[in-house]
This record gives C-alpha cells, sequence and structure tokens, in this order.
C-alpha cells in the first residue's frame, strides 16, 4: 500500500530537499503506508543557482569546479536516501501513478505559490477520483495571492480528502474563496527528532566557534547586521555564499548544512529551513524575514514562542536575550505531535 509525495526536492536547496525527505522518512517509519517520492520533475542541475546576485554569481562562474563538486553532493544524496517514484515528467505519465499509488501528498515548502498563475500539477489535477488527495504543510509563499487565481484555486483545493498548510496566511488565503476545513500543521523538517537529524549532520572541521550565516536575500540592512554581528561576537562569520568579510563554506552538501548549523555558536539566516534548523538544534539565531516571503519565518516564529529572534535591522538586535528552549520545545512538540496525528489520520482514512 503506497502513496506518492509531490514535492520540491530536484533543486539545488538544501530546504528543500530536507523537507521532502523528512516527509518520507517519517510516513515510512512511523506510519503503516509506504511513501515515494514522485520524480515528477529532472533534477536542476544549474551551475549558477543559488547565486542569484551578481558578485556571487563571478564567484560561481570562477569556481565552476567547486559548483559541480557541491552539485554532485545533492545529488549523491538524492540517490541514498530519496525512494523515487517511476519518471513521471510528462501528464501522461503521472496519471498512470494512479495504478500503483492509493493517495497522493502534496507539500511541503511552497508548492502552492501562486503569483499570477495556478501550476495544475502542484495541486494534483493528474489524481483520479478513486484516489485520495491530501496536502500537508503547502505554503503559498506570501500572506496573498492574486485574487485572478481564486475560482482556479477553488476548483482544485475542494477536490482534496484532507487539507493543510504551513502557515496561518494560507488558512487566510483559502478561506477567501473557501470554507473547507483547513489545519495548521508543522514543516516536515519538525517531524523527526533532534536525534534523527544529528545523526545525518556531518559536522566541519573548524575549531574556532562562529557565526553561520544563511541568506535568501542580502539587502542593505542584513549586511549591516552581519558587520554589527561580526563586531560584537568578535567572531568569524562563515556562509555557503560570497559575501565580502566572510568567509566561503566551499562545496556544501546537504549533510554539511545540517552539521554547520548544528555546529554553529549563532546563526543569522532569511532562510525559513536555515532558522528551522537554528530551532531543531537549539541555537541561538536571528531571523531577517525575507522581503515578499517573510510570512512564513514570522509565522513559524511565532507559533513557537520566539518572536524575538525577528530582525529588521540593527536596532532590533537584543544581545541579552536567551532563547529559553525549555519553553519553546514544548512549543515545538505540541505543533509536531499534533501535524503527526493529522497526517497519520489523513492516510489511514485514504485506506491505503
Amino acid at each position: 500500500m503506497k502513496g506518492g509525495l509531490l514535492t520540491f526536492v530536484c533543486a539545488q536547496n538544501w530546504g528543500a530537499v530536507l523537507q521532502g525527505y523528512s516527509t518520507q522518512e517519517f510516513i515510512n517509519n512511523n506510519t503503516s503506508h509506504e511513501c515515494e517520492v514522485l520524480n515528477w520533475e529532472p533534477v536542476d542541475n544549474s551551475l549558477l543557482k543559488p547565486y542569484k546576485t551578481i558578485p556571487n554569481l563571478l564567484h560561481s562562474i570562477l569556481h565552476i569546479s567547486r559548483c559541480k563538486q557541491r552539485i554532485q553532493k545533492f545529488e549523491n544524496f538524492r540517490k541514498r536516501y530519496i525512494k523515487w517514484s517511476p519518471i513521471c515528467y510528462t501528464e501522461e505519465e503521472r496519471e498512470k501513478l494512479n495504478e500503483k499509488y492509493q493517495a497522493f501528498i502534496v507539500g511541503s515548502d511552497q508548492v502552492w505559490i501562486t503569483l499570477d498563475h495556478v501550476n495544475p500539477t502542484m495541486f494534483l489535477n493528474f489524481v483520479s477520483d478513486e484516489n485520495k488527495k491530501i496536502s500537508y504543510a503547502p505554503s503559498f509563499g506570501a500572506d496573498r495571492v492574486n485574487e485572478s487565481c481564486n475560482s482556479e484555486l477553488k476548483a482544485y483545493i475542494e477536490k482534496f480528502d484532507a487539507i493543510s498548510v504551513r502557515e496561518a496566511s494560507g488558512v487566510d488565503i483559502i478561506r477567501r474563496f473557501s470554507d473547507i476545513p483547513v489545519q495548521i500543521v508543522t514543516d516536515p523538517v519538525f517531524l523527526n527528532s533532534r536525534k534523527f537529524w544529528s545523526a545525518l549532520a556531518k559536522e566541519p572541521q573548524v575549531k574556532e566557534k562562529y557565526i553561520f550565516l544563511y541568506p535568501t536575500q542580502i539587502t542593505k540592512q542584513f549586511c549591516d547586521v552581519v558587520k554589527h554581528m561580526k563586531k560584537k561576537y568578535g567572531l568569524s562569520v562563515y556562509t555557503p555564499f560570497y559575501i565580502s568579510g566572510c568567509k566561503t563554506i566551499k562545496n556544501m552538501g546537504i549533510l554539511e548544512f545540517l552539521g554547520w548549523i548544528k555546529k554553529a555558536e549563532y546563526v543569522f539566516a532569511t532562510s525559513f529551513h536555515a532558522t528551522a534548523f537554528s530551532i531543531i538544534f537549539e541555537k541561538e539565531f536571528w531571523a531577517m524575514p525575507h522581503t515578499s516571503t517573510g510570512a512564513r519565518i514570522i509565522d513559524m516564529l511565532e507559533s513557537f514562542g520566539i518572536k524575538d529572534s525577528l530582525v529588521y535591522s540593527t536596532e532590533d538586535i537584543n544581545y541579552e536575550k536567551i532563547i529559553n528552549y525549555n519553553i519553546v520545545s514544548k512549543n515545538v512538540d505540541k505543533l509536531a505531535n499534533s501535524s503527526k496525528q493529522w497526517l497519520i489520520k489523513a492516510l489511514d482514512e485514504t485506506n491505503l
């Protein structure tokens, strides 16, 4: 009895790969069902991703061999850890999967991002009426969508048998066009324990204490905060991107990503999953919400009671704060436990 998981694991993005792997492993290790990840898109082996700024682009071109090594690490992780479905790049191939799976799960991450159009595949348009559709923690990536998409979203979403979203903002979006029941659940990386992730983490061979920096958006405010923290703590700053004044981590793979966060003294990120793993490994951290997709970080920190770790400028930094993980862990566990129960119930009722 099998379910197919539709999510993003083919991007050269550490968090995207790990969230998909986490859902797969939770289902396979904690339920009576078997989960495979749909092999629905070719792996994105672009050498110039995720280097989106000009300095990072130039750095990527100058160190093309290192980029190849990083990409190979991603590919090695997928081959070793991801349980794949048959290739289903085309609509026809995806429709054939209805013979193999009795349930389809979409999520997590920004699979429902809807700027000016709707991607039917991400709303499981290829799934037959005989099979169940479940969404687990998808994100719209923002706190609103283009109203012109509402009628199409309504048509797709109301065909689901069980719907959950990752952020409260996702509930608000759906409420604008439908009254279908929607559950807020946690990101899949929280479905598995710190022990689970620690066993995977490959810690760096760095003896000095350091700040781990993971930006998805580099603004003047972000750079100002980095300089401020570096001066305050007197520590080296390590990052997988090229940023002036910081030490660049070369060829950081999936397991190294976990290790760099686990061993860090402090973490500063605009990334949702870098922030999430900072919480899992109980790090002192600060998070600066992305200007267009920051709602997901804000929602997460508010739900866990860590809103004072949000910074928007140097004026927001409270160096005296110490995160009380005795309290935070209880909040994390409470949402994780209810999310596990929701997912197990959704799968059990699917009669896989």
